[in-house]
This record gives C-alpha cells, sequence and structure tokens, in this order.
C-alpha cells in the first residue's frame, strides 16, 4: 500500500505540464466565449450563486442596459440596499412612470433597469453612470447620502480589490485614481478583466443543465422591525460611525470631485438626466442621524443646484412612518414601497417629459 500511494502522489513533469496545459487551454476557451452579449442573453440567475447574488444581477441588468434599442426612452435605478427595497419592482416603477408621461405602454417606449446591489459603494454607483450608454435618452435615479458619502477606506479599497461585479475595469480604475485606490490591470479581455466574479461562480454549467435560479429582489418584507433594544444599540453605534468616515476630509473631497465629473460627464456626452435621491430614513433615525444627513447634504446640494441636478427627498410625500420600516432604511411592506414608487415614478415623468424633443416623441 505504501509503495502505491508513493508512486500515486509523487510528481511526474508530464503530468504536471498536461494539467497546465489543459487549464491553459480551458482559460483561452473561456475568454474566447465569455463575453457581455453571452452574458445578456443568459438569464441573471444562471450567474448567481444563490437567490440573493445582486452581483449577478447588476452585472446582468447593465449589460442589458447597454444593449437596449436607442430609440426607446429609459429609467435606470442606481444605488445601495436602500434604493433596491425602495420601490415594489422596476418594471411596475416603469409602467407607472410611462402612465404619468403620457407615452404609450409597452417595452418598445419605456424600458428600466435596476442597477441597484446591496452595499452598493459610491464608486460603484458612479461606474455604473459611467457605462451607461451615450446613445440613449433616459432618466437615471442615484441614491446618495452619508452612507455613500463618506466611506470606511480600507471597505472601499475591498471593494475595489475584490469585486462582486463586472464592472468596467477602465471605469473603476478613473475613480481607483480619483480616490487614491490601488488599480486593477486592465486587459481588454472580458474574462480576464472579471476572473474573481466568473472564477466564484463554478456553478454556472449547472445552472445551465438544470435552470436558473429565480433572484429574490426583496429581502426586508414582512420582516419584524427593529426591537426597542436593538434601536437603541445601532442608531447610536450608526451616529458614531457617520462622524468617524465624515472625518475622512481626503476621500470626502475625492467623492465630491468623482460625483461632478461623472455628472459633468453625462450631462455634455450623454442624454442620460440624472435625479440624486436621498435614501429613505425611518422617522424615529432622523433626529439621531440628522448631523450626517445634514452634513452630506451640505456637502451633495451645492454640487446638484450648480450641475442644474435635482437633490430630493421623497419620504415625506411617500408618507413614510415608522412601522414601514425594518430598520433605520429598508422599507418592510409593499403598501410602503408602492407609496415610494408612486412619488419616484411622478419625479422621474417629470424629468422625462422635460427632456422630450419637440414633437413630444419619445
Amino acid at each position: 500500500m505504501s509503495a502505491f500511494l508513493d508512486g500515486a502522489l509523487r510528481p511526474r513533469l508530464g503530468v504536471t505540464l498536461g494539467a497546465i496545459a489543459f487549464a491553459l487551454v480551458e482559460i483561452f476557451a473561456l475568454c474566447l466565449v465569455v463575453s457581455p452579449d453571452v452574458v445578456a442573453r443568459l438569464e441573471p440567475g444562471v450567474w448567481a450563486r444563490n437567490t440573493d447574488d445582486d452581483g449577478a444581477a447588476l452585472t446582468h441588468a447593465l449589460v442589458t442596459a447597454q444593449r437596449a434599442p436607442a430609440r426607446s426612452s429609459h429609467v435606470a435605478l442606481v444605488g445601495a440596499s436602500s434604493m433596491r427595497e425602495a420601490i415594489w419592482h422596476i418594471d411596475s416603477l416603469a409602467d407607472t412612470v410611462a402612465q404619468d408621461a403620457g407615452l404609450a405602454q409597452g417595452a418598445s417606449t419605456l424600458s428600466a433597469f435596476d442597477l441597484t446591489s446591496g452595499g452598493q459603494a459610491l464608486a460603484e454607483s458612479l461606474a455604473v453612470l459611467r457605462a451607461l450608454p451615450e446613445s440613449q435618452r433616459g432618466v437615471v435615479v442615484l441614491g446618495i447620502g452619508p452612507g455613500t458619502l463618506f466611506a470606511d477606506r480600507d471597505e472601499l479599497q475591498a471593494r475595489f480589490e475584490h469585486p462582486i461585479s463586472a464592472l468596467a475595469v477602465d471605469d473603476m480604475n478613473a475613480l481607483a485614481r480619483a480616490l487614491g485606490m490601488p488599480e486593477r490591470v486592465s486587459t481588454g479581455i472580458y474574462f480576464l478583466d472579471h476572473l474573481q466574479f466568473f472564477v466564484s461562480r463554478p456553478q454556472v454549467p449547472v445552472r445551465l443543465a438544470v435552470g436558473a435560479l429565480t433572484l429574490r429582489r426583496h429581502r426586508y418584507l414582512g420582516r419584524t422591525p427593529w426591537t426597542e433594544a436593538r434601536w437603541a444599540e445601532r442608531l447610536d453605534a450608526l451616529r458614531l460611525d457617520f462622524a468617524r468616515r465624515a472625518q475622512d476630509e481626503a476621500l470626502v473631497a475625492a467623492h465630491l470631485a468623482a460625483l461632478e465629473e461623472t455628472l459633468t460627464r453625462l450631462a455634455r456626452d450623454t442624454r442620460w438626466r440624472v435625479i440624486l435621491i436621498e435614501p429613505p430614513l425611518a422617522p424615529r433615525a432622523r433626529p439621531t442621524l440628522a448631523e450626517a444627513r445634514q452634513a452630506a447634504h451640505a456637502l451633495i446640494a451645492p454640487l446638484a443646484e450648480r450641475m442644474d441636478v435635482p437633490l430630493v427627498d421623497l419620504d415625506a410625500e411617500a408618507r413614510l412612518v415608522d412601522e414601514d420600516f425594518h430598520d433605520f432604511t429598508h422599507l418592510r411592506s409593499e403598501d410602503a414601497m408602492r407609496r415610494y414608487e408612486a412619488r419616484l415614478a411622478a419625479l422621474i415623468a417629470q424629468t422625462l417629459d422635460a427632456a422630450r424633443p419637440a414633437g413630444g416623441q419619445p
């Protein structure tokens, strides 16, 4: 037995070279086969590791948006989970926008893309905005507040080094330079540029064989609200965390500069109009988090005014109350989501209508 094991486990040059050659051939084949077109054609659930895989959902939604017909009007929702949970569904948002804007019903007239993801950093949101196709006309809604403007430098660097979505490396590198973060090597080959994304999803062949997962959009629907003990524990911790992150003045300034550059680029080079939204905030959280919220608003508002971009808080119009929230920012009821969605749709329709060319055609 020992002789058998010794022979089985002893390295052999031929076997090693054969394994390396096979791996290289496999990587070469994947470089040829895996492309944004392939990602767009397959269902997002094929790429998903589990039903909550926001990275797969965002990647699929973005490559799909980039391939949408230029003749259509478009709506895109960008931001973290607070924005994802703020509306009932991207399709119902599109239907209400079309109705409010007086557009004919149908996907050929108005299409909408959910480009949100849990924990989405502002840099990731800006990379999404940079990736929007120049030829399309539409409205993009960006959720922005203290949670994204005031970032933890170490956490942000980890997002750059270990991306969970296949965002364009060149766009991310431009933001990395602006924020003083390490850049990634760009090969120009889609599979290699997003190797971490694809290698972390070895289940794709199985999904292709047995069927795609159905991704879960709402993570907080029907969940029990925070207990009083949880509120007492978390609110003050959030206040202190926002205050700590706001002290990184260099990173905050870099975020604002990157935001301004992205908004300028959209206004100059594309037909997209931007709406900045302060994410939902539970009424009972407002007093404790008022300082962070006001500090973020004071920094963003002058930029928004200078760029002629609306910066809005829809909570009051949507009549949000504490019972609508699971925690300080995530909605937990369909009714609350639909109220918020209706107010957001009206704002988008108004913005879309203002951008409509003479003659009223989309």
